[in-house]
């Protein structure tokens, strides 16, 4: 390989990073890095039904389409420290800054947050291992005909409670 042809294929794949994101139909970034450039309109592309707002400081690689700087596009994204530890082989997750994740492990799927959870579904069970020092507590609605009950729900002993209004 010629020293041109190597330089126009580092030219092609890059590394680059994000300054700023705005989420639309499109993630489109704003980054920083190639050939100490800033560029403000590169296309992230993800998953289908992925969507993510990567924070500034997220390393992508950007490809350049047919060659030119006129088209650049992003693919992965990366940020220090968020990394799920422990993944075995085949397993994968999503982690934010603040430690919430959710891990596809092989067992289970794996959701961590400090923060409210709120699921939409038909049926619900739940089983539950609280690891902090406090209880964790469990909003689950039962369904009921009687206009004067706001909600229904089981306490962590599993004792049921209403509220009227």
């Amino acid at each position: 390989m010629t020293d041109r042809q190597a330089s126009a294929i580092r030219s092609t794949v890059t590394r680059a990073i994000v300054t700023n994101a705005q989420v639309g139909p499109r993630t489109i970034l704003q980054v920083s890095g190639l050939d100490n450039e800033d560029v403000q309109t590169v296309e992230l592309l993800q998953p289908p039904g992925r969507s993510s707002n990567p924070a500034a400081g997220t390393d992508v690689v950007v490809l350049q389409v047919t060659g030119t700087r006129d088209h650049l596009l992003a693919l992965g994204g990366d940020m220090l420290g968020q990394a799920i530890a422990g993944l075995l082989a085949g397993e994968f997750g999503d982690q934010d800054a603040r430690g919430q994740r959710i891990g596809y492990r092989t067992a289970l799927l794996e959701i961590v947050t400090p923060l409210k959870l709120a699921v939409t579904a038909p049926t619900i069970t739940v089983q539950a291992a609280p690891s902090g020092s406090g209880p964790v507590a469990f909003i689950l609605p039962l369904p009921t005909s009687d206009p004067h009950v706001v909600n229904q729900w089981w306490d962590n002993a599993g004792t049921p409670k209403i509220s009227t209004g």
